[in-house]
């Protein structure tokens, strides 16, 4: 009976021993020894350490360069309709405005040109004044018969000529205006001044 105790004694320690054995070989797999020299647990335990960032937003710029050549839509070649000296360019660059003056002409003897046919404006003005009084007053006298046919076609005739001459001062005034309008080169659109083919104090003709 004590040898059959002794028996089953011996193999629950060996049992145990066993479940002991295989309980240790688990826990060493789960953790690092620490007597494995290839493990450095310093700074390490309970309170491990933890790198945090903080990220913002930022402003990312993305830069291309292209090499070409820019063509406008409106580009037009500027020339004078009169002949006279330049006096005045816009300069290179120049941002300008639709009817900006770019360049200026003598304007001496346009402005003196204009100045007579203003002068002869009034003078047909004038002579028109007096012959419309004229017949004004030598038509009653001819429905009167006091005059004769021939004097009143006469005052007829002087007053057509007034009139004729009228018009043709004020055509020439217009002409005259014009042809000072002309010393001014103006945009016919807003855009930038890129090129000068006369210099200032060359003479030019119409259509330079």
């Amino acid at each position: 009976m004590s040898s059959a105790y002794a028996k089953t004694m011996r193999c629950s320690v060996l049992g145990l021993g066993a479940l002991v054995v295989l309980l240790a070989g688990c826990a060493g797999a789960g953790e690092p020894s620490p007597a494995d020299p290839h493990i450095n647990l310093e700074g390490t335990g309970n309170n491990p350490r933890v790198e945090t960032l903080v990220l913002a937003p930022d402003v990312y710029e993305d830069v291309i360069e292209i090499t070409g050549d820019v063509d406008s839509i409106d580009d037009a070649l500027l020339s004078a309709e009169a002949a006279g000296t330049v006096k005045m360019l816009a300069r290179l660059g120049q941002q300008v405005d639709l009817g900006t003056v770019v360049a200026r002409l003598d304007q001496d003897l346009a402005q003196a040109a204009l100045e007579l046919a203003e002068a002869a404006v009034d003078n047909a003005a004038a002579s028109l004044a007096l012959a419309e009084g004229s017949h004004s007053r030598m038509e009653p006298l001819h429905r009167d018969s006091i005059i004769s046919a021939q004097e009143f076609q006469e005052i007829q005739t002087r007053l057509h000529q007034a009139r004729a001459t009228m018009r043709q001062a004020i055509a020439q005034r217009s002409q005259a205006q014009k042809q000072l309008d002309n010393t001014l080169i103006k945009t016919p659109f807003a855009g930038t001044v890129e090129e000068h083919r006369v210099v200032v104090g060359e003479r030019v003709g119409p259509g330079s």
